[in-house]
């Protein structure tokens, strides 16, 4: 049994001190259909699974938030099914305007998808550290396919063999590249990163402390406990 939603990570509780944005949150008219007050998927889990739950295996793949963003961006916008994305007409537009929200504590459904380790937080209050894999995008899709896919299928115990080249079906041509629309020097870039420092920050301090308790850092080969070798690692390769 396998399941493959790219909405299962985020899908926790909302932590205290961020809040959902009225107009550019789910929950939002615009995502009326959402009830993120119930959301709470990793006790879903529990709930349905019982005592093999911890049985289960989380694998993360785990892109670099700001890249992850330009590209969320390109893929909604003839769908026109993210608010946070939809607040400009061009991605920089769009990025300014949801860093005015973060700054204000408020997240929009396109910059909630960026907190990873809130979203892992809300995972570890139900699951051991040791039933988690994390795979940094770029090392399954470029890097190192074949190794990655071996340690999946070893870990899954499945009849397949691993595989050399990583499917890629969700091209979006327009889309250019990022330090090319967003320069390293530009405002929105640097003000991004600011707000996205202290989170980058949290998300290093998690997975060092969780990798001392089992996690799987695919491709980490620094000393435990070394939250500099993991920032190296993560930063290397998502």
């Amino acid at each position: 049994m396998g399941d493959f939603s790219t909405m299962s990570l985020p899908t926790v509780p909302m932590p205290n001190d961020l809040h959902w944005d009225p107009d550019k949150g789910y929950g939002s008219d615009f995502r009326s259909n959402e009830v993120p007050d119930r959301w709470n998927t990793p006790q879903r889990l529990v709930d349905y699974h019982g005592a093999q739950a911890k049985n289960l295996t989380m694998i993360v793949l785990m892109r670099e938030p700001l890249s992850r963003t330009q590209s969320e961006w390109y893929h909604t916008r003839a769908r026109e099914n993210c608010a946070g994305c939809m607040a400009g007409n061009t991605f920089k537009d769009a990025l300014a305007f949801n860093i005015r929200l973060l700054e204000q504590h408020n997240v929009s459904d396109w910059f909630w998808k960026n907190l990873y380790a809130r979203q892992l937080e809300g995972y570890l209050n139900y699951f051991n550290a040791s039933q988690f894999i994390i795979i940094p995008f770029k090392r399954y899709a470029f890097l190192d396919t074949f190794n990655v896919s071996k340690v999946l299928v070893e870990r899954l115990g499945l009849d397949i063999s691993p595989w050399d080249r990583a499917r890629h079906s969700n091209y979006h041509y327009e889309k250019p590249p990022l330090d090319s629309e967003l320069p390293v020097s530009a405002i929105e870039r640097q003000d991004y990163q600011r707000l996205m420092a202290p989170e980058n920050a949290r998300l290093v301090r998690l997975l060092t402390g969780a990798h001392l308790n089992g996690m799987e850092l695919l491709g980490f080969s620094g000393s435990p406990g070394d939250e500099q070798a993991v920032q190296t690692w993560l930063e290397s390769s998502w």
